[in-house]
Protein backbone atom coordinates (compact mmCIF):
# COMPACT_ATOMS: atom_id res chain seq x y z
CA UNK A 1 0.00 0.00 0.00
CA UNK A 2 0.77 3.47 -0.83
CA UNK A 3 2.40 5.59 2.23
CA UNK A 4 -0.04 7.71 3.67
CA UNK A 5 0.59 11.27 4.59
CA UNK A 6 -1.90 11.46 6.91
CA UNK A 7 -3.02 8.47 9.37
CA UNK A 8 -6.85 7.94 9.72
CA UNK A 9 -7.64 8.77 13.62
CA UNK A 10 -10.14 6.16 15.11
CA UNK A 11 -12.98 8.82 15.13
CA UNK A 12 -12.47 9.65 11.03
CA UNK A 13 -14.45 6.54 10.63
CA UNK A 14 -17.81 8.33 12.17
CA UNK A 15 -20.33 8.96 9.43
CA UNK A 16 -20.67 13.02 9.08
CA UNK A 17 -24.29 14.13 9.11
CA UNK A 18 -23.18 17.47 8.17
CA UNK A 19 -20.84 16.62 5.52
CA UNK A 20 -23.49 14.19 3.58
CA UNK A 21 -26.22 17.15 3.75
CA UNK A 22 -24.10 19.19 1.87
CA UNK A 23 -22.85 16.88 -0.71
CA UNK A 24 -26.57 15.84 -1.34
CA UNK A 25 -27.50 19.00 -1.86
CA UNK A 26 -24.93 20.11 -4.38
CA UNK A 27 -25.88 16.38 -5.87
CA UNK A 28 -29.76 17.28 -5.98
CA UNK A 29 -28.93 20.62 -7.28
CA UNK A 30 -27.51 19.20 -10.45
CA UNK A 31 -29.98 16.33 -10.85
CA UNK A 32 -32.40 18.98 -11.23
CA UNK A 33 -30.94 21.41 -13.02
CA UNK A 34 -29.57 18.61 -15.54
CA UNK A 35 -32.64 16.20 -15.51
CA UNK A 36 -34.22 17.16 -18.54
CA UNK A 37 -30.56 17.13 -20.35
CA UNK A 38 -30.08 15.47 -23.35
CA UNK A 39 -26.61 15.55 -24.07
CA UNK A 40 -25.15 12.07 -23.54
CA UNK A 41 -22.11 13.17 -21.54
CA UNK A 42 -24.85 14.91 -19.06
CA UNK A 43 -26.87 11.78 -19.36
CA UNK A 44 -23.80 9.43 -18.18
CA UNK A 45 -23.10 11.66 -15.44
CA UNK A 46 -26.55 11.19 -14.25
CA UNK A 47 -26.40 7.61 -14.65
CA UNK A 48 -23.36 7.16 -12.56
CA UNK A 49 -24.52 10.09 -10.19
CA UNK A 50 -27.69 7.87 -9.33
CA UNK A 51 -25.55 4.52 -8.71
CA UNK A 52 -23.72 5.83 -6.41
CA UNK A 53 -26.46 7.22 -4.55
CA UNK A 54 -28.01 4.14 -4.52
CA UNK A 55 -24.63 2.10 -3.48
CA UNK A 56 -24.24 5.29 -0.37
CA UNK A 57 -27.77 4.04 0.94
CA UNK A 58 -26.93 0.57 0.28
CA UNK A 59 -23.35 1.06 2.56
CA UNK A 60 -22.25 4.63 3.02
CA UNK A 61 -18.60 3.09 3.64
CA UNK A 62 -18.39 1.04 0.88
CA UNK A 63 -16.36 2.06 -2.97
CA UNK A 64 -17.23 1.33 -5.60
CA UNK A 65 -15.20 0.31 -8.93
CA UNK A 66 -15.23 2.15 -12.05
CA UNK A 67 -15.99 -0.99 -14.08
CA UNK A 68 -19.39 -1.45 -12.26
CA UNK A 69 -19.94 2.10 -12.96
CA UNK A 70 -19.28 1.81 -16.60
CA UNK A 71 -21.26 -0.68 -16.63
CA UNK A 72 -24.63 0.96 -15.85
CA UNK A 73 -23.46 3.40 -18.81
CA UNK A 74 -22.53 0.62 -21.20
CA UNK A 75 -26.45 -0.27 -20.99
CA UNK A 76 -27.36 2.57 -23.33
CA UNK A 77 -24.35 1.60 -25.73
CA UNK A 78 -22.12 4.04 -24.61
CA UNK A 79 -18.66 2.88 -24.00
CA UNK A 80 -16.10 4.42 -22.00
CA UNK A 81 -12.62 3.37 -21.50
CA UNK A 82 -11.74 4.60 -17.84
CA UNK A 83 -9.79 7.26 -18.54
CA UNK A 84 -12.98 8.44 -20.22
CA UNK A 85 -15.21 7.60 -17.45
CA UNK A 86 -12.52 9.53 -15.44
CA UNK A 87 -12.08 12.30 -17.36
CA UNK A 88 -15.71 13.25 -19.22
CA UNK A 89 -17.87 11.76 -15.70
CA UNK A 90 -15.99 12.18 -12.82
CA UNK A 91 -14.09 14.99 -14.16
CA UNK A 92 -17.02 16.64 -14.94
CA UNK A 93 -18.62 16.33 -11.85
CA UNK A 94 -16.55 17.55 -9.78
CA UNK A 95 -16.16 20.37 -12.07
CA UNK A 96 -19.65 21.24 -10.91
CA UNK A 97 -18.90 20.67 -7.51
CA UNK A 98 -19.79 16.99 -6.60
CA UNK A 99 -17.58 15.58 -4.30
CA UNK A 100 -16.99 12.12 -5.47
CA UNK A 101 -14.04 10.70 -3.41
CA UNK A 102 -11.54 7.98 -4.72
CA UNK A 103 -8.85 5.82 -3.68
CA UNK A 104 -7.42 2.18 -5.23
CA UNK A 105 -10.84 0.98 -3.85
CA UNK A 106 -12.83 2.84 -6.14
CA UNK A 107 -15.35 5.78 -5.88
CA UNK A 108 -17.74 6.63 -3.50
CA UNK A 109 -19.69 10.00 -2.23
CA UNK A 110 -18.00 10.35 0.79
CA UNK A 111 -19.81 9.97 4.44
CA UNK A 112 -16.92 10.77 6.68
CA UNK A 113 -13.50 12.44 7.54
CA UNK A 114 -11.49 9.30 6.75
CA UNK A 115 -13.10 9.09 2.94
CA UNK A 116 -11.63 12.72 2.52
CA UNK A 117 -8.50 11.39 4.12
CA UNK A 118 -7.85 8.56 1.97
CA UNK A 119 -8.90 10.79 -1.22
CA UNK A 120 -6.05 13.41 -0.21
CA UNK A 121 -3.57 10.54 0.36
CA UNK A 122 -4.32 8.87 -3.11
CA UNK A 123 -4.13 12.00 -4.89
CA UNK A 124 -0.76 12.82 -2.99
CA UNK A 125 0.46 9.88 -3.90
CA UNK A 126 0.47 10.20 -6.78
CA UNK A 127 1.40 14.37 -7.36
CA UNK A 128 4.26 14.38 -5.34
CA UNK A 129 6.43 11.95 -7.08
CA UNK A 130 5.24 13.27 -10.33
CA UNK A 131 6.71 16.47 -8.96
CA UNK A 132 10.16 14.75 -7.48
CA UNK A 133 10.46 13.53 -11.32
CA UNK A 134 9.94 16.95 -12.56
CA UNK A 135 12.43 18.55 -10.27
CA UNK A 136 15.02 15.27 -11.10
CA UNK A 137 14.67 15.69 -14.99
CA UNK A 138 15.37 19.75 -14.36
CA UNK A 139 18.22 19.04 -13.02
CA UNK A 140 19.21 16.40 -15.90
CA UNK A 141 17.97 19.01 -18.69
CA UNK A 142 20.06 22.11 -17.25
CA UNK A 143 23.61 19.56 -16.53
CA UNK A 144 23.04 18.37 -19.95
CA UNK A 145 22.57 21.46 -21.93
CA UNK A 146 25.14 23.81 -19.60
CA UNK A 147 21.98 25.29 -18.27
CA UNK A 148 21.09 26.94 -21.43
CA UNK A 149 17.82 24.63 -20.85
CA UNK A 150 16.16 25.60 -18.27
CA UNK A 151 12.51 25.83 -18.31
CA UNK A 152 11.43 27.06 -14.97
CA UNK A 153 13.03 30.24 -15.49
CA UNK A 154 10.05 31.01 -18.35
CA UNK A 155 7.15 32.40 -16.32
CA UNK A 156 4.83 29.80 -17.92
CA UNK A 157 6.12 27.58 -15.46
CA UNK A 158 6.23 29.70 -12.33
CA UNK A 159 3.78 27.76 -10.71
CA UNK A 160 5.60 24.44 -11.06
CA UNK A 161 8.99 26.06 -9.94
CA UNK A 162 7.15 27.23 -6.80
CA UNK A 163 5.33 23.31 -6.64
CA UNK A 164 8.92 21.76 -6.97
CA UNK A 165 10.71 24.06 -4.83
CA UNK A 166 7.99 23.48 -1.79
CA UNK A 167 8.29 19.45 -2.39
CA UNK A 168 12.00 19.48 -2.21
CA UNK A 169 12.22 21.10 0.97
CA UNK A 170 10.12 18.75 2.75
Amino acid sequence: PPKLFQKIEDGDEKYDQELVDFIFFKINEFIHANQDRTEIEIKNQLICLNYLIYRFKTDPHEYVFSDEIIDRIKVRDIFLTKRQFGKDVIGNLRDNKILIVSSQSGYKIPCCKGDIVRFYNNYSSKIIPMIDTLRKADVVIKSATSGKINLLLDNDFELLKELIKTVASR
